[in-house]
């Protein structure tokens, strides 16, 4: 009883704390598990759209090599058109001194305003190029005159050149005939040439596939029917003859 008493199990309200356990190095953590969630409706497009994807990048590639090719012909029209500006004024500048009408610088400077006063317009299709010119109010300044026209060229007639004559060879009759006689006489073909005879073309007939399979089928038919009627007959035939044979043995 004395020993009961001073143990740790017998004393009032004491309990033995109880000891965690270390989980297991191969538990999976415990999370909620995710689920995986499909669109659906970008599923159907994925699938179901790749000839259209396709289309529409070759239409973007399309595009892309139109673009290049409307720039590059566009380059190539301002390098011609900035060259004929260039070359204009070149010819225009030559003229003024070699008729003496005014010096380079002047020239240069009148060039110069020119340039200044053109302009170009551009779009993907269009280009247009708008000169400014400044309007002249003076009334006794002369009036443009109006660029005379000339008239249009009458047709000219169509002349058929006549048929080479052929002189008549000496102490011929062909002399005193008639101008047609006398031709179809010195002509190489003095019978008219007759056109040779063109057979009909026959006119040909297109049928479906139904329609010639059930001509065959026809003809199937009627080749099966001719070829029972023989056997008929040969077995007629020999039916006959082997009744004679035999009524022959009997006398």
């Amino acid at each position: 009883m004395g020993l009961e008493s001073l143990t740790e199990s017998a004393q009032p309200r004491a309990t033995r704390p109880a000891k965690k356990r270390a989980a297991p190095t191969y538990a999976r953590p415990s999370s909620k598990k995710q689920t995986v969630v499909f669109d659906e409706d970008a599923r159907r497009e994925y699938l179901t759209g790749f000839s259209r994807r396709k289309t529409q990048r070759r239409q973007a590639a399309h595009a892309h090599v139109q673009h290049l090719i409307r720039d590059e012909i566009r380059q190539a029209r301002l390098a011609a058109a900035e060259a004929r500006k260039r070359q204009a004024a070149e010819n225009v500048r030559a003229e003024r001194l070699a008729y003496g009408l005014a010096d380079d610088s002047a020239q240069q400077d009148d060039d110069d305003d020119r340039l200044d006063r053109e302009r170009d317009f551009e779009s993907d299709e269009h280009r247009a190029h708008v000169t400014v010119q400044t309007l002249d109010l003076d009334e006794d300044a002369p009036l443009p005159k109006p660029r005379a026209t000339p008239p249009p060229k009458p047709p000219t007639p169509r002349t058929t050149p006549a048929p080479p004559t052929v002189a008549a060879p000496s102490g011929s009759l062909t002399g005193i005939l008639e101008p047609v006689v006398a031709h179809a006489a010195m002509s190489d073909h003095v019978f008219p040439t007759v056109a040779a005879r063109t057979e009909r073309e026959r006119p040909t007939t297109y049928t479906s596939k139904a329609e010639r399979m059930q001509e065959r089928q026809r003809q199937r038919a009627r080749n099966h029917a001719q070829a029972e009627k023989r056997r008929a007959q040969h077995r007629a035939q020999h039916a006959a003859k082997k009744s004679k044979t035999t009524k022959s043995r009997r006398s």
